[in-house]
């Protein structure tokens, strides 16, 4: 039998190899409990795992309860109505100062009222994110965060070239209200979005001098793949598009930059406009096959098979782009609950911090937990390029391993500002820190001190190591623990006293500690 952890965890102890003894590297023992008949347990776990960001037991076991059909049928619906940006964020920088408002300005004033523009927008931009992460954490619909999260790095646009904060935030918000919606409408909606209309610089886009970014990526990154259109078919698209931007942060056609010849895209010839080049690209056979491959490879990880992308390929078609049917027969569909599938996939940045917090049930301040998921690789509103996060192995290199065990100690023992630039000076002070010149980056005075919150997850007796250790794994991990892991953990008792006598719960300050390792663990980087 194929261990299901087998590809990634090979990667991820080549990096741990470098860090710890190789006794705690052994591979896990048989992968039983995921192909368990039914909906137990571990397919409840993993299921929330992939659909939300992880949960602490009891809301395992209350899923698991419900079975497969009603547990997807709630993850679908939600609980009670998300928050909204408009209802706890509410944007109060909405767009660089005008051309009139700046014209009757002196030089020295125009450069402070950008200055200050500037300076509100990075703010807004912070708080923004901060909100975000905290919403993650927080949510009673987690798989629709997880869409979002999903559409923000299908649909690239960062916030380091539109330089507007309150366009990102309107475009997550589209992200958020067409997150289980139809697709064929989320990716119109995106074609006029004006944060990707900035971002690919279809604002530029005029008939004579067509710019091609927005028509290249709209076919390589949303609908086709490389290999499933020519250079012409993008030439003849941007023409489509030309006409198409915004003002201020609204969609406006232009008729006059509009070029309403007849345009050839994919064999079809006609006076095209957006919205026609649109329908042709989703009406390639390649088109549904494409979508299939990302949302498989988001929820199912890297090692779905070519069957399998066929068969959710003809389920977009056959549902005419809605998503919801797609997604539930996903969820219930035995394929993903097998050995390749379940604990297959390295959790991302973002993933692997907000995982924390839901087992923890607390929720750190969100300008520390947004930096804390940059600083690991995945800045929130701002992905490193058009084609979005790499994701997958390029989430770990030694460094980020490393530090993957500093964010969850942050987490779980307390922080200051200080503390953190303290940690990170120590550990290298020869250059500077992964993320950024300086390190992480968080605000002065940015402070969290959880309480003692580690005693109050555990059960009401715990009489033994064995059972300490086998709760806290169970809660912090999203995949079976090594038993040669769970060996080592066990280990550091060896440092207190009185080991072979009655047992004594330890204090809290070791009790964080040994979250700590747990959270250090390859597993813990598996969901």
């Amino acid at each position: 039998m194929k261990n299901p952890m087998r590809k990634p965890r090979a990667f991820l102890l080549s990096i741990v190899i470098l860090l710890a003894p190789a006794a705690s590297l052994a591979q896990p023992d048989g992968a039983a409990d995921a192909q368990a008949p039914g909906f137990g347990l571990a397919e409840a776990r993993h299921l929330l795992n992939r659909a939300a960001f992880g949960a602490p037991p009891g809301e395992i076991r209350a899923f698991q309860a419900l079975g497969a059909r009603k547990a997807v049928k709630l993850l679908l619906s939600g609980g009670s109505a998300p928050s909204v940006p408009g209802e706890d964020f509410a944007p109060h920088v909405k767009g660089r100062p005008g051309k009139k408002a700046l014209g009757r300005l002196s030089e020295s004033k125009r450069r402070e009222l950008i200055g200050r523009y500037f300076k509100e927008d990075r703010a807004q931009y912070a708080q923004f994110r901060a909100w975000w992460i905290e919403e993650m954490i927080e949510t009673e619909h987690p798989l629709k965060e997880k869409m979002a999260l999903f559409w923000h790095g299908y649909f690239t646009s960062a916030q380091k070239e539109v330089r507007n904060s309150y366009l990102m935030v309107q475009q997550n918000e589209l992200f958020r209200e067409f997150a289980l919606g139809n697709f064929r409408t989320l990716l119109t909606r995106v074609a006029r979005d004006p944060a990707m209309l900035s971002y690919l610089d279809n604002d530029q886009n005029r008939k004579g001098n067509p710019n091609e970014n927005f028509a290249r990526e709209l076919m390589e990154l949303f609908t086709l793949g490389v290999g499933n259109y020519t250079e012409n078919d993008i030439k003849e698209a941007a023409r489509a598009f030309t006409g198409w931007t915004f003002q201020k942060h609204d969609f406006r056609f232009q008729h006059r930059m509009h070029d309403s010849g007849e345009k050839t895209v994919l064999g079809e010839t006609g006076r095209l406009g957006g919205e026609q080049v649109i329908q042709i690209l989703l009406r390639q056979e390649a088109a549904p096959r494409f979508l299939s491959r990302k949302i498989l490879g988001y929820f199912a990880g890297p090692y779905v098979s070519e069957s399998m992308v066929d068969r959710y390929a003809r389920l977009l078609r056959q549902h005419n782009w809605e998503l919801k049917p797609v997604i539930r027969k996903l969820f219930t569909d035995p394929e993903f609950y097998g050995p390749e599938i379940m604990g297959s996939r390295i959790l991302g940045p973002v993933e692997y911090v907000v995982g924390i917090c839901r087992r923890l049930e607390e929720t750190p301040p969100g300008i520390f937990l947004a930096p804390a998921a940059e600083f690991l690789g995945q800045s929130l509103l701002n992905p490193p390029n058009v084609k979005g996060w790499e994701g997958g192995d390029a989430w770990i290199t030694t460094a980020t391993f490393l530090q993957r065990g500093n964010i969850a100690s942050w987490i779980i023992e307390g922080f200051d500002a200080q503390k953190i630039r303290t940690d990170l000076l120590g550990e290298n002070r020869a250059s500077p820190a992964p993320g950024s010149s300086q390190g992480m980056q968080i605000a002065p005075g940015t402070k969290w001190h959880p309480t003692e919150r580690i005693r109050w997850l555990l059960p009401a007796k715990v009489d033994s190591a064995e059972m300490l250790v086998d709760v806290l794994c169970d809660r912090f991990l999203g995949v079976q623990v090594t038993d040669e892991a769970r060996r080592s953990l066990l280990g550091l008792f060896n440092e207190r006293e009185n080991v072979a006598g009655k047992f004594r719960l330890p204090p809290e300050p070791w009790l964080k500690r040994l979250v700590r390792l747990i959270l250090s663990l390859p597993e813990a980087q598996l969901g």
